[in-house]
């Protein structure tokens, strides 16, 4: 990246990933769930810390997340948790010595 515009340039969806999946439906209903649960447990049992999304895409599970995020800090009167959404928009460079672990 040579300037801060490249952190807005847009590119095409990929074709070979359909609409439908973006879609709010009954087979993704657990997320939704799964997200308030946890945003009660961190808030009710004093966390501290941000949330940090790596790989946004599209953003469907972002705004899940803020969308949550906000009503639990108002319906419990907690302060909202700080989200970070990172992507590189690019990939991922090959893997190095350095991204080893045990479990490979």
């Amino acid at each position: 990246m040579n300037n801060v515009s490249d952190l807005f340039k847009q590119s095409p969806h990929p074709k070979d990933v359909s609409d439908y999946y973006h879609v709010f439906n009954s087979s993704n209903i657990l997320n939704i769930i799964y997200w308030w649960e946890y945003f009660r447990e961190i808030n009710f049992t004093d966390i501290k810390g941000d949330i940090v999304e790596c790989g946004v895409g599209r953003g469907r599970s972002l705004i899940a997340l803020s969308a949550i995020n906000r009503l639990v800090s108002q319906y419990y009167s907690v302060p909202p948790k700080k989200i970070f959404a990172l992507d590189s928009f690019q990939g991922f460079p090959e893997p190095t010595i350095y991204d080893e672990s045990k479990r490979n």
